[in-house]
């Protein structure tokens, strides 16, 4: 259900950024004055900062999990009783 929100949120992403795309194209061509292209590069590096900053978080979460998944599956590999610990981590 989380990945077809986010598919979603990402078609809807796409779609603007078409639009806006198109309509740039039909608009009237204007020379960005300097102060600006500063501007907009400088918030394009904020931008890829925070996407970077995001994809680390994942890979951390997902990393977590991972462990998580690994002494899991070696608990039940050795015969321990899991389903408490499972039941209480999904009571969270």
């Amino acid at each position: 259900m989380a990945s077809e929100n986010e598919q979603d949120r990402d078609r809807e992403v796409q779609e603007r950024i078409a639009e806006f795309m198109h309509a740039d194209g039909q608009g009237d061509t204007k020379q960005l004055a300097e102060e600006e292209l500063q501007a907009l590069q400088s918030a394009a590096r904020r931008l890829e900062g925070m996407l970077e900053e995001a994809e680390e978080s994942e890979r951390q979460a997902l990393r977590a999990a991972a462990a998580r998944l690994d002494r899991l599956l070696l608990d039940i590999d050795a015969g321990k009783d899991v389903l408490s610990a499972v039941k209480r981590r999904s009571d969270k």
